[in-house]
């Protein structure tokens, strides 16, 4: 399953380790596929009283890696810690476990981990429809215990043969095709229902739900087979690999191969490195994972063997040479042409198993050694998905390769051997009580006689043309045959229909508020008084109570809190003072566990001063030289004199002297927070870098911070003063200078766009879109801001973010309305607005217009078409407290109840000191009032889910004075209309009737921020609001506010719908 790559991802994930008598090691590749699905388990040393035990398993993935992840895990503890696997003989005194308990017990931790992951949000839900195959080996002292589900392989090697390999788990296997068609399905195509091509695994929860039937008994099964085999000295080795080995050598092909690398290194790493490359140049499409396990009498390295090899490399370095030099007369040969010649001798001594594939690495260096100027892309991987082999390479290599291709386009899967007196027994799935699927064998090699079924001889033709020649049966046959072929016909175009006139369905990000949370604030789990990761997931369950569903946390990267942690000291870690990166890893499997997604914080135009990058780049050391931006600077009168007149955000010039470099380096905002230097390519792709390590840790998008920042001129030219006359030795403010040449500079939007497009590979699966938002805030310039959304065909942030209606100067109807215009009519069409109130970086709701104000300015948050950011506190009104520093007070802790320290800690103290308000302002207490902040807040994003005019339809400006702004939110064929009347000044009556003649003489308040007027009946011609009053009304209209001439111009829509009240469904052309 999955997509592929235009060129595979070699880089390996490599361990090793020894204890208990045995040695491993692993590989694991990306290879052609769009991600890493696979995974792995390696302990040497199995906790609780079975430290001479050892288990390895490897685990391939399919539809995604969340299956397969958490058993890499997990599965070993629940293996272990149930009561099937271990057997006491009286409390507190565990005896090693029996043969039959291990069996068991292995059986048992397979169901209970397929069954708790079924309670994971996004595999309930459907969001993540994950699984995974498991093979696996637990080695006991005497013992080897082989398991089994699905596809991937074990396979023994002992005494210099194969002797014993588990058998794969498809579905056109007797016994599972028997399964699944007593649980209701179908085999089709040599898979589950058409679409599986494995009929046992985890997780798979879409085949795991015919009702009646027990867990063993499903459409795919996570029962596994357990086979045990006594150890012997002659032991060499067991592989474990997933299907992606597999599918390109045989078990004796793979076994003789690994046999040679042995001989030739002892280095398990690299012999598994090797396996995984071969693998690649036979043609392997999948992820590739090998964990390879070596008894004592595993092969040695020998001289001869290594003398050998070396003569082989040498060889084939030579006859390359020869080739290229003979050619190089008409020019040179492609590698795959070279390859073809190779192939089609007889070089003695290739590796067993692996041939001219397994020294396909020394011709391409030799290759690339003798034609480094030719672009080899399209002929290093000959093989690679969508490409066909030419007739005469596919003779060539077919002759080397002989070997009988499965479905997948691999070598089936022979099976263990087993003795013939084994009885080949299938547990009754009814019983309870009856052992699992397990298997005890012999190891002695012994053929198989298959048995021939003589297919029904069915009815004569004779016979057949008598009947059907019939008038009865041949104008029923017709009319029925064109009675399939009209509906077929119909149906097509019903479906083909209803894809074109339906509109896109919202993304995660525009269906559901965003909601912003300082981390340092919002909760303490370790009583430092510091908020923290953890803290964060303990309050996950606030974030569901105001039906949201995505997160955006603010900057936690590894800092010197310098401008309070916006200058990064390493974009890989964590602070220590939020958590570590397993708190991290536990908090975004948290959020997805409940349906969320996670946005985070990302500032890549500066670094801290204490930055790798930076320290090296003072030092003049190697590629980091130009990381930054680095000037001269002029000497007079014993002080340092800057390049030119650019002023820091902060005050004061931008540059600043390094002692260390000896020259000025450039910063945009604090001197501890020195700019990237943008125009240097190898910065752009670290940054690259640093968003596929986070997304790759499951992050569904990202913030980008400061993105105006990114460039500045070359020229380095003075900035033009605001005020021409003023001395230029007195500009040290930031608002002195127009800033034509340190924002906003030409190939800043490039750069945006490859961001995009980074993004964008880590999109392309349905359901796991990357969100990206920037951050510019280009308060004097809207149309800049509406750049960062770019084109019709270019895409750049889904949104920036919008903070119109926190810059307003002063609160009034009139102001609300600029605000909300000037946005809309700036949008380019097709695009998504969104909105927020507050913010890290502004005083909060209450305390810069009012408590009275806070719930209509929410009203109003939540009713404006386009997604709405909720800075945490808002939801309850939170206020800003004193501070001197003017970045603090609005950054207070967050009041979840009515305790010391208003629940943010259990320490004794916090970091910022809590509002004194907490008391009558907090979670706990508005949660219990109806009248309350918060449940306001709750109504509203109810309101805003469940009723389509809210999520997607019309939005058009009614009426604006100096108190009042109205609104409505309209769905073309829906009759239902919202107007949101809105007060932001003084008590005042307004007649609409006078503006829309239109509009219905009476409306309900729906929603009101006094409680006590919902349901109420108000007339349109007289509607009265008090100060900080917000109502929402509901009223049925056969003709919306839209189509009324005198609103032409003053309705907006960004997703454009219609509803079909006869089908029940939305459209797009009205």
């Amino acid at each position: 399953m999955g997509a592929f790559l235009d060129k595979p991802k070699t880089e390996k994930h490599n361990a090793h380790g020894a204890g208990n008598g045995l040695r491993y090691g692993l590989s694991s590749m990306q290879g052609w596929r769009v991600e890493m699905e696979d995974a792995h388990t390696a302990v040497v040393g199995i906790p609780h009283g079975l430290e001479d035990w050892s288990f390895f398993a490897v685990y391939d993935g399919h539809a995604g890696s969340r299956v397969a992840n958490y058993c890499s895990t997990h599965l070993l503890e629940h293996i272990t810690n149930n009561e099937d696997f271990r057997a006491t003989e009286k409390p507190g005194s565990a005896l090693e476990p029996s043969v039959e308990n291990v069996k068991s017990g292995i059986r048992t931790g397979f169901l209970k981990i397929d069954e708790y992951m079924r309670n994971f949000a996004d595999l309930r839900n459907g969001m993540d429809r994950s699984g995974s195959t498991a093979v696996g080996v637990m080695i006991s002292p005497e013992h080897v215990y082989f398991i089994n589900c699905g596809d991937s392989r074990a396979v023994l090697y002992r005494n210099g043969q194969v002797c014993f390999s588990t058998q794969d788990h498809k579905p056109c296997n007797p016994r599972e095709k028997e399964r699944i068609q007593n649980a209701g399905g179908s085999v089709m195509i040599q898979r589950v229902n058409g679409s599986l091509a494995v009929s046992r695994a985890l997780g798979d929860y879409d085949y795991k739900c015919v009702d009646g039937k027990g867990p063993t008994e499903q459409l795919v099964s996570p029962e596994p087979e357990v086979c045990e085999i006594l150890r012997a000295e002659e032991d060499e080795f067991i592989i474990l690999a997933c299907d992606g080995i597999w599918d390109v050598m045989s078990n004796e092909e793979l076994c003789e191969y690994v046999k040679s690398r042995l001989e030739v290194s002892d280095d398990l790493e690299t012999v598994c490195n090797w396996v995984v490359d071969t693998c690649l140049h036979k043609g392997s499409r999948d992820n590739m994972s090998i964990v390879l396990v070596c008894f004592s009498n595993a092969p040695k390295v020998s001289e001869e063997a290594v003398k050998k090899d070396a003569e082989l490399d040498k060889y084939l370095e030579s006859r390359v040479e020869e080739i290229m030099e003979k050619a190089g007369e008409e020019g040179m040969p492609d590698l795959a042409h070279v390859i073809r010649i190779l192939t089609a001798e007889n070089i003695p001594n290739l590796p067993p198993g692996g041939g001219l594939a397994g020294k396909r690495n020394i011709i391409e260096n030799v290759y690339t050694r003798l034609n480094p100027h030719r672009d080899n892309e399209g002929v290093l991987w000959p093989e690679s998905p969508g490409q066909e082999l030419s007739s005469e390479t596919f003779e060539v290599e077919a002759r080397s390769l002989p070997m009988e291709l499965s479905e997948k386009g691999g070598v089936q899967n022979n099976g263990f051997v087993q003795n013939e007196d084994f009885e080949d027994k299938e547990t009754d799935t009814n019983s309870q009580e009856e052992m699992p699927k397990t298997c005890s064998v012999d190891v002695e090699p012994v053929a198989v006689e298959e048995t021939v079924l003589k297919p029904y001889a069915g009815m004569p033709k004779e016979v057949l043309l008598q009947f059907s020649s019939q008038a009865r049966y041949r104008v029923t046959r017709e009319i029925l045959f064109w009675l399939v072929i009209a509906g077929s016909v119909v149906l097509v175009c019903a479906t083909i229909a209803i894809i074109a006139l339906s509109p896109k369905c919202l993304d995660w990000w525009q269906a559901s508020p965003i909601y912003q949370i300082y981390p340092r604030s919002f909760r303490d789990s370790n009583m430092d008084g510091n908020g923290d990761l953890k803290g964060i997931q303990e309050k996950l369950d606030h974030i569901t109570y105001l039906n949201i569903k995505t997160i955006w946390i603010t900057s936690f990267f590894k800092s010197p809190l310098k401008d309070l942690g916006y200058g990064a000291e390493d974009f890989y870690d964590i602070d220590p003072i939020f958590g570590s990166m397993t708190d991290f890893e536990n908090l975004i499997a948290a959020i997805h566990d409940r349906g969320l997604k996670l946005i985070m914080d990302l500032i890549p135009n500066h670094t801290s001063d204490k930055h790798r990058w930076f320290q090296l780049s003072r030092n003049r050391t190697g590629q980091y030289t130009d990381y930054y931006i680095w000037q001269d600077c002029r000497q007079a009168a014993g002080s340092v004199i800057p390049p030119n007149n650019w002023v820091s955000v902060f005050g004061n010039s931008s540059w600043q002297f390094d002692d260390v470099r000896k020259q000025c380096y450039f910063h945009q905002f604090g001197k501890e927070q020195p700019d990237l230097n943008f125009r240097n390519p190898a910065v752009q792709q670290e940054i690259r870098d640093i968003i596929k390590f986070w997304l790759g840790k499951g992050v569904d998008g990202f913030s980008f911070g400061a993105v105006k920042f990114f460039l500045e001129a070359t020229h380095l030219r003075d900035e033009p003063p605001v005020n021409k006359s003023q001395n230029g030795e007195t500009i040290t403010a930031y608002s002195q200078l127009y800033h034509d040449y340190t924002t906003t500079q030409v190939g800043l939007h490039d750069i945006i766009r490859s961001f995009r497009h980074t993004m964008n590979e880590f999109s392309r699966e349905p359901g796991r879109y990357r969100f990206m938002g920037s951050d510019d805030d280009e308060k004097e310039d809207i149309k800049a801001t509406m750049m960062y959304y770019g084109t019709t065909f270019i895409q750049e942030a889904d949104f920036p973010f919008n903070f119109n209606l926190i810059n307003m100067k002063a609160l009034s109807g009139n102001s609300i309305f600029e605000a909300v215009n000037s946005w809309m009519k700036n949008m380019p069409a097709g695009k998504w607005p969104n909105w927020a109130v507050g913010s890290p970086n502004a005083a909060r709701i209450s305390t810069r217009v009012g408590k009275e104000y806070i719930n209509v300015m929410n009203m109003l948050l939540l009713t404006l078409p386009g997604t709405p950011v909720t800075y945490y506190g808002e939801e309850i009104g939170m206020e800003n407290i004193a501070s001197e520093n003017p970045t603090l007070p609005e950054k207070s802790p967050m009041q979840w109840d009515g305790e010391v320290n208003a629940g943010f800690t259990e320490g004794n103290s916090s970091w910022l000191p809590v509002n004194s308000d907490y008391q009558s302002v907090n979670v706990e207490i508005q949660s219990t009032w109806s009248n309350s902040t918060l449940s306001l807040y709750r109504a509203l994003t109810l309101l805003r889910n469940n009723e389509l005019p809210m999520n997607r339809g019309w939005m058009c400006h009614v009426w604006n004075d100096t108190d009042v702004f109205v609104y409505v939110r309209e769905l073309d064929g829906l009759d239902r209309v919202f107007m949101m009347v809105l007060n932001f000044g003084q008590e005042t009556t307004t007649d609409l009737q006078a503006v829309a003649p239109n509009l219905p003489s009476e409306a309900v308040i729906r929603l009101s921020t006094h409680v006590s007027n919902a349901g109420k009946v108000v007339n349109t011609k007289l509607i009265k609001t008090e100060m900080g009053e917000g109502l929402v009304l509901e009223y049925r209209t056969t003709k919306p506010v839209h189509t009324m001439e005198a609103f032409q111009g003053k309705c907006f829509v960004a997703e454009k719908a219609c509803y079909s009240k006869a089908l029940n469904l939305l459209y797009m052309n009205c």
